[in-house]
């Protein structure tokens, strides 16, 4: 929960009535005594609540003495942090599994079952905790809680469960940012927690005598520092932890050997992998590939935006998608700076508010490690791009038979409701005029107006006898219903009544001078919203985003960061070859400032 930075919203001292009823919850929800109450809150120091909000979005309260966090609450549950457990290590029940373990814990996992260490009977160690406790974890070794947590399971259903899956919610753990926001202090050594005679005990159950359990102690096996397990890129993971064979730990009744150290590596590290973290790894993974592809011979300096989208986004693998938003950084400068600190390339504002890349370093030992893959460069996912080019839909304009025009078309077999081009409408008034001589012969350009047609071309009180051929056509299509056919490639044509909706472009204001870009009604024109989006996402390096239109079959709608309605247009007239005349909203786009 803590393993990403939060947002702290309000920070207030709580007054004499309010720590009252923070001691009275803590008594009641987790059963502390009234002694280590008034010592873990006491009187005469500062006591703060803090609301924060999680990378998750997540509201939790902390509760600090002195500038310490001692409780965080979430959900209306209250949980120690470990500074308060170092010092009250047994309030609550405590997991205890092996030092690699913790790298995985700090990075947001979940404790696995199978990597949980049970000494003795395991209906005797875990039998009586219950589903959603509150628990602590401990490493092998050392009794001092690295992470806190809740049971996903009971005691019973891990039992049945032979151990496997998992064991612990871990909420927050010793180096998180929840740590950070106290005093910073290392994990104490406060002793195994399980006495030697007990395991001696326990391994003699197992068929070894007392005589040769008694030569395995602790001082055999050498634990790795948790320190060293944070900081050291050396550390090794719990696949790589090599345990002598003379020195087998007891798990749930059975030896525990290296493979049963790897599956619980394994599960953990397959929970994980975050979001964030993918995207970061996405992000790192084109911004190498782009400095031994398009980038290689680059000409410098060159601005950090035109950059992000020549070269980051054009080096995506197929199917992959990259929104820096949802990455770790949230902005181009942070992951360019972060680039800088590595001495891969070097950073500079030449203008004001303008950052650009003025140097890359090509021998940095980073990027000669780095190796594309096949397949995935900007050049094949360039061709993959070009291979099918967009084929538009062929939209027909056309008139639908209605009351008024009905009896008309009767003479020629059509019905109420009929759909037909204009060009067949024009055909048919003029073998109707032909077929009643209605033409004047003397101006071949005037029609006579008989009953018929005055019914329905006419308006109230109008006594006109004749009319010329433009005026009589218009008015009769006039008296029709719109309706359109849109033919899409490979389909059979898709007739329907009324206008056809065009492409819209709006703008709305956001906060302060912030402006959007919406685009709806794609779908009409054969158009993949998530395609388009992506296009335009790369085209101006900004972030898009796709969502559903309220209302049912009503569509779905792109947002583009700012005004970008000239190229979208642009985009739609060119990729996607539709025309101006189906685009409403050109006039938003944004003013050439004069000169």
């Amino acid at each position: 929960m803590f393993h990403k930075p939060f947002r702290v919203k309000s920070s207030t001292v709580i007054k004499g009535s309010e720590r009252k009823k923070l001691r009275a919850a803590l008594i009641d929800a987790t059963g502390v005594t009234a002694e280590k109450v008034v010592e873990i809150i006491p009187s005469k120091e500062t006591v703060t609540v803090a609301k924060i909000c999680t990378h998750a979005g997540d509201i939790v309260f902390i509760y600090t003495v002195d500038k310490n966090p001692v409780y965080f609450e979430v959900e209306g549950t209250l949980y120690p942090t470990v500074y308060t457990l170092w010092k009250y290590f047994d309030l609550f029940p405590t997991f205890t599994t092996w030092p690699p373990v913790f790298k995985n814990l700090r990075g947001g996992a979940d404790l696995m079952l199978p990597g949980v260490i049970v000494q003795g009977d395991l209906w005797v160690a875990l039998g009586n905790i219950k589903k959603e406790a509150i628990v602590a974890v401990c490493l092998k070794g050392n009794k001092a809680p690295v992470a806190v947590g809740k049971t996903v399971l009971s005691g019973e259903d891990m039992i049945m469960s032979a151990m496997k899956g998992k064991g612990v919610h871990t909420l927050h753990t010793y180096m998180d940012h929840l740590w950070e926001l106290g005093d910073k202090s290392l994990l104490p050594e406060l002793g195994e927690g399980v006495s030697t005679e007990q395991e001696v005990t326990d391994t003699a159950e197992v068929g070894e005598t007392t005589e040769q359990c008694s030569k395995r102690t602790e001082a055999d096996i050498e634990m790795p520092d948790i320190n060293s397990l944070v900081f050291s890129e050396a550390s090794k993971s719990a696949s790589e932890l090599q345990i002598d064979e003379n020195h087998e730990f007891i798990s749930a009744g059975d030896n525990v050997t290296n493979k049963n150290l790897e599956e619980a590596s394994a599960e953990i590290e397959d929970e994980q992998v975050s979001p964030i973290d993918k995207m970061d790894s996405l992000l790192c993974h084109c911004f190498y590939t782009a400095l031994k592809t398009t980038a290689k011979k680059i000409e410098l300096p060159i601005l950090s935006s035109t950059f992000y989208s020549a070269h980051i986004l054009s080096a995506l693998p197929l199917g992959e998608k990259l929104d820096i938003k949802k990455s770790s950084y949230k902005k181009l400068s942070k992951f360019l700076n972060e680039m800088q600190k590595r001495e891969i390339i070097k950073v500079k504002e030449l203008s004001r508010g303008v950052e650009s890349i003025v140097g890359i370093m090509y021998g940095h030992p980073e990027l000669k490690a780095f190796v594309v893959q096949k397949g995935a460069t900007p050049d094949t996912v360039t061709e993959a791009a070009k291979e099918k080019p967009f084929e538009p839909p062929r939209v027909v304009e056309m008139l639908s038979v209605s009351a008024a025009v009905l009896p008309f078309f009767r003479i020629y077999g059509y019905s109420k409701g009929s759909v037909m081009t204009h060009d067949i409408v024009r055909k048919l008034l003029t073998k109707y005029v032909k077929e009643s001589e209605l033409q004047d012969q003397q101006n071949r350009e005037m029609v006579a107006i008989d009953p018929l047609l005055a019914d329905m071309v006419l308006m109230r009180g109008e006594n006109k006898i004749c009319m010329k051929w433009e005026e009589l056509t218009s008015r009769l299509q006039n008296k029709m219903q719109a309706a359109y056919q849109i033919v899409y490639p490979g389909k059979e044509p898709i007739s329907k009544k009324g206008k056809l909706q065009p492409i819209s472009l709006s703008i709305q204001q956001r906060g302060g001078n912030k402006k959007v870009t919406y685009i709806t009604n794609l779908e009409t024109y054969g158009i993949d919203a998530h395609e388009f989006a992506h296009r335009v996402q790369i085209g101006v390096a900004c972030s898009t985003a796709v969502s559903a239109l309220p209302g049912s079959n009503a569509g779905t709608q792109v947002m583009v960061q700012g005004n970008q309605v000239n190229y979208v247009a642009g985009l739609l007239c060119s990729h996607y070859q539709l025309n101006k005349k189906y685009i409403t909203g050109l006039e938003n786009a944004p003013k050439k400032k004069k000169k």
